[in-house]
């Protein structure tokens, strides 16, 4: 949260237009965290999520406010 937090404020005082970050926020609900390459499978299982990994802040652990999913 706090990457996320800090990728959201504006612009400061002496800042360039350049400092600036896109935000995308990729979240999978019901998702094994362990068949991903970027968490260590080794099978060539999600080519695509691990290129944009690579490129990314990754985020190993997240808190949700209700445990369940409908």
């Amino acid at each position: 949260m706090q990457g996320l937090a800090a990728a959201g404020q504006g612009l400061g005082a002496g800042q360039r237009e350049s400092a600036v970050k896109n935000v995308v926020l990729v979240s999978m609900d019901t998702l094994r965290a362990d068949r991903l390459g970027v968490f260590g499978n080794s099978r060539g299982t999600s080519p695509t999520v691990d290129a944009i990994a690579s490129r990314s802040m990754v985020f190993d652990e997240a808190r949700a406010q209700a445990p369940q999913t409908a």
